[in-house]
């Protein structure tokens, strides 16, 4: 049995036929357009044949990324662990994480899935709300993925004098209101 992917034929097995000329395989052919045939090179009695081409497309394997946060609200200068995974578990593949934050994408860091599929990073995020994504572009054997989650990080408190004596501290959740005389 021989295959051929992007070139020559290559030999994929021998296999020996049962009494009435049939026989199986089994066999995982890689990602692509991939041909096989059958070939016997016959015998002095025999002349030799070759079957008629069969010709496969073998799409790549899908992959699940899981992205997630141990907080989605935040206050600034807290940080956030950002982790996810990858299904089925995949070791030392390289992510990507970006954020953006009312603009385009800015690359955070570049990180390496350990044994289980599974990364982490921790990040002290911007005020705003900043979305993170995670992508891995695939490779010959599976598809690409990537995730996202946004983030909602609130400006930190900031005190203020207004007098002598007199100081206010405003956080996004207070209104300060007031008259001098």
């Amino acid at each position: 049995i021989e295959y051929r992917l992007d070139g020559a034929w290559l030999i994929l097995a021998r296999v020996v036929t049962n009494e009435s000329g049939a026989f199986t395989l089994e066999w995982r052919p890689p990602p692509g357009n991939v041909t096989v045939r059958a070939s016997w090179p016959g015998t002095a009695e025999y002349e030799g044949a070759v079957s008629p081409v069969v010709r496969l497309t073998v799409a790549r394997r899908s992959v699940s990324l899981t992205l997630m946060a141990s907080k989605l609200e935040l206050i600034e200068g807290e940080a956030v662990v950002i982790s996810g995974r990858l299904e089925p578990p995949l070791a030392g593949v390289e992510l990507t994480i970006e954020y953006r934050l009312d603009g385009a994408w800015l690359v955070l860091a570049r990180v390496v899935t350990n044994e289980s599929g599974a990364f982490a990073l921790e990040w002290r995020p911007p005020p705003g709300n900043v979305t993170v994504r995670a992508s891995w572009p695939g490779n010959d054997r599976y598809r690409g993925a990537s995730a996202e989650l946004v983030l909602r990080v609130a400006r930190g408190a900031v005190e203020y004098e207004l007098g002598e004596g007199v100081r206010v501290e405003v956080s996004p959740a207070v209104r300060v209101r007031g008259e001098f005389r």
